[in-house]
């Protein structure tokens, strides 16, 4: 049984660049030309992040787009360098959404070296399921391809719950400001994908779209010219790494990854709930009509 204070620490973890380049059974992807261009276009190369992207660029139904230089997301920032610094400094964040839990913060810390910035965190710890037996289930060995990927769509329709909250509060600090704001959690691609999708989805930015900007992160983790340097291995890893060996290839490529049918199932979750993914917007999270138009004035363009 996985213990409940650092279970989620352990699941965050496994999407670090580390584990992308110890786990020899997940294949690179092939990129087609259109996420060559995606990547091209978001993605801002550093030296010891993960997946740091701009999401200006977007189209949306209407015919505008999200403005670039002003929505960024990511993974962990502890192991940023001066020279990736520098170019953030350039960027002139003033937010920094942390979704993670207390102890993955603990672990991986964010020294923040850009300036005065407004840094929005929560503690909180974080299970799946009935004394994590959501999580637990991937360790067994037997574990085939698509069970693994049930049970990670199951693991986004709970993340709803887990973080409304937080995505609420992230909406309000974007509706009642106009400055930058970056947005990640340990991988970037879990908790920051449904956030990304999210906001996407309030400023008009069709569903495919939506879709195709969360699987681009596991297209980018396979690729060996985006990778980074790998954190250094440390003893209070030793959990994680017994953890991944008890783990099937199937089971750890369908953790590791992002696939359409996980952001599906919380787009969908959300949708039976409120009735659409933009109702479970106004309604759950709490975003006006007033605060969608701010939010579109300001970040399309």
């Amino acid at each position: 049984m996985l213990r409940q204070t650092s279970s989620f620490a352990l699941y965050a973890a496994l999407g670090a660049t580390l584990l992308f380049m110890l786990a020899v059974s997940v294949n690179a992807l092939a990129a087609t030309p259109e996420q060559r261009a995606l990547i091209e276009r978001h993605l801002i190369p550093m030296e010891g992040g993960r997946n740091f992207r701009d999401l200006g660029g977007y189209q949306t139904e209407d015919g505008r787009q999200v403005k670039s230089g002003l929505l960024y997301r990511s993974g962990v920032l502890h192991h940023l360098t001066d020279a990736d610094y520098k170019k953030i400094d350039a960027l002139d964040i003033q937010t920094v959404v942390d979704f993670r839990a207390i102890e993955e913060r603990q672990d991986e810390p964010t020294n923040w070296k850009a300036g005065d910035v407004n840094i929005m965190t929560w503690d909180y710890h974080m299970t799946f399921g009935e004394g994590n037996d959501v999580l637990g289930a991937f360790a067994n060995p037997d574990l085939g391809g698509p069970e693994a990927e049930a049970l990670m769509a199951e693991l986004y329709r709970q993340m709803i719950d887990q973080q409304q909250p937080h995505y609420a509060a992230m909406f309000d600090q974007l509706a009642n400001n106009d400055e930058a704001l970056l947005f990640h959690c340990t991988a970037g691609k879990d908790r920051t994908g449904i956030a990304a999708a999210l906001l996407l989805t309030a400023l008009g930015v069709e569903r495919e779209t939506v879709i195709a900007d969360y699987t681009l992160s596991e297209t980018i983790a396979s690729l060996p010219e985006y990778q980074t340097a790998a954190p250094a291995l440390t003893d209070d890893m030793d959990e994680t790494y017994s953890f991944l060996a008890s783990m099937s290839p199937a089971a750890l490529d369908a953790l590791m990854g992002t696939r359409r049918a996980y952001i599906e199932a919380a787009l969908d979750e959300m949708a039976t709930r409120a009735g659409s993914v933009d109702a479970y917007i106004r309604n759950d999270l709490g975003v006006s009509e007033q605060d969608l138009q701010q939010l579109q004035a300001t970040y399309l363009e």
